[in-house]
């Protein structure tokens, strides 16, 4: 049965991440129109919503441009202020509450400059603690396989020597208008979106995800 956040009955102490369906459709339309000279094979992006307590709700998104060498990374830090900006013209509440990003041509769902990346977005998010969603663009399972994050400090002498991701307890939010909504989706797309088959397959197994929830 799908649910939201009042509909949690948990300990406090249980960090949880609800997902509505946007995000996930958007970060698979981010991923099928990535740049051919992406040589990493991800895409990353801003996470908006709100925050209650302990658990996050994650409303939006959108793509943030960046390059990756190695250990490097460059965000395009003024994109993702204009665009939060324009975010917020129509929605106030939704503020920034953490990232996303796919999983690397190997399919590594941590990479070298996951920590550099969770680092610029402890200064955006407004509790320093970002929400960091990994998706499996693979689409190899039954359905789309995301995985919510967030990030714990090492210490060593009251130094920071790293970081250490730890799931949340991840919950897909849905509800009865929907999963209609992505039904219908589905069957207009069928036989007229050409190269974009994976993302019709995306919408098919979203929609049974909901239907299952």
């Amino acid at each position: 049965m799908p649910v939201g956040l009042n509909d949690l009955s948990l300990d406090e102490s249980l960090k949880i991440a609800v997902v509505h369906p946007l995000v996930v459709l958007n970060v698979l339309d981010h991923f099928t129109r990535r740049p051919a000279q992406n040589s990493t094979g991800r895409v990353i992006g801003t996470l908006l919503g709100r925050r209650d307590g302990n658990s996050v709700e994650i409303t939006n998104s959108f793509s943030v441009p960046h390059a990756e060498n190695g250990d490097e990374v460059a965000i395009g830090k003024d994109f993702n202020k204009t665009m939060l900006a324009l975010h917020q013209r129509t929605n106030r509440k939704e503020v920034v509450v953490g990232w996303y990003a796919t999983a690397s041509s190997t399919g590594d769902l941590v990479t070298e400059t996951t920590s550099l990346i969770h680092d610029f977005y402890s200064s955006e998010t407004e509790d320093g603690a970002p929400v960091h969603l990994v998706f499996d663009t693979q689409l190899a399972s039954d359905g789309v396989s995301v995985r919510a994050l967030c990030s714990q400090s090492l210490e060593l002498r009251g130094e920071q020597v790293g970081s250490l991701f730890q799931d949340l307890k991840l919950v897909h939010y849905g509800s009865d208008p929907v999963r209609s909504c992505l039904n219908e989706m589905v069957n207009t797309t069928d036989g007229r979106i050409g190269a974009q088959d994976g993302l019709r397959i995306a919408l098919r197994k979203i929609a049974s995800m909901l239907g299952n929830a």
